[in-house]
């Protein structure tokens, strides 16, 4: 995934080189660094948004950039840098979250197959005279698992 997304990157700054001052294609960027950050974790995108940073950096320098000056320059380019960082906390916090909700769906699916409500996940023994043993849809009325069916 890492050479993927480098491989990626290099092809993009060939194309911001070779378009020069008259197309700035540094969006781009942000396939690999949120693919990055969605796959493999916020570091890893951090890290190529900072690469992704030095090659817009470098394409500026060699191919040309359309700005008065060195210090509008840098300034786009930490503003470049910050907005690829950016998408990459996002991308890793969307994963995050996507992964928590599907293992939350999972634990409620399991509660939902035990019959347990949430309340009573928790608790251990009789609660006001009831029982807590937890019965499986396709167990048979009276059967406790310790028979043997001959």
């Amino acid at each position: 995934m890492l050479a993927f997304c480098l491989v990626l990157m290099a092809g993009i700054a060939w194309l911001d080189y070779a378009t020069g001052k008259n197309l700035a294609v540094w969006a781009l960027y942000l396939i690999p660094v949120g693919l990055a950050g969605w796959l493999a974790g916020f570091r890893l995108g951090l890290g190529l948004a900072f690469v992704a940073a030095l090659l817009i950096l470098a394409a500026g320098l060699l191919g040309g950039n359309m700005f008065s000056g060195p210090g509008w320059f840098a300034l786009a380019i930490a503003n470049r840098f910050l907005a690829l960082a950016v998408v990459a906390w996002l991308a890793s916090r969307l994963y995050q979250n996507q992964m928590l909700e599907s293992t939350l769906h999972s634990y409620e699916e399991c509660l939902d197959y035990y019959h347990v409500t949430p309340e009573d996940s928790g608790k251990t023994g009789d609660v006001a005279g009831r029982s807590t043993k937890v019965s499986r849809p396709d167990d048979k009325p009276g059967y406790s698992g310790s028979e043997s069916h001959t």
